[in-house]
């Protein structure tokens, strides 16, 4: 099994194009080839285009896909000749505001002196 995976870029959302580096071109078409892709999580196929520049257009999947940001990762798998493709969102971790018992004493030592 050989993999890919890539964290996308700005332009690589906006122009729905993915570009692929030198060391992973062996797994993809040569420019202007097809390629079919399976998704991962749903199991749709997908038929991309390599185009120039090895610049992978996969348009229909991000279309299908609108939350998809930078920073994403996309993860390519080829397994006896299938080729699937998965997506990994950015998790962002949140700081939560202090709670209500952390700000009034009271409360936090759950006394309240009448």
């Amino acid at each position: 099994m050989e993999t890919f995976v890539k964290t996308l870029q700005p332009a690589e959302i906006k122009s729905r194009r993915l570009c692929i580096p030198m060391d992973a071109r062996t797994l993809f078409p040569s420019e202007g080839g097809r390629l079919n892709v399976k998704d991962a999580t749903t199991g749709r196929e997908y038929e991309t285009i390599m185009g120039s520049q090895y610049r992978l257009l996969i348009g229909d999947w991000y279309d299908e896909r609108p939350g998809i940001r930078a920073g994403d990762t996309i993860t390519f798998r080829k397994n006896n000749g299938i080729m699937m493709v998965s997506l990994q969102p950015v998790r962002k971790v949140v700081q939560a505001n202090k709670s209500a018992a952390d700000k009034l004493p009271a409360i936090k030592k759950k006394v309240i002196d009448l």
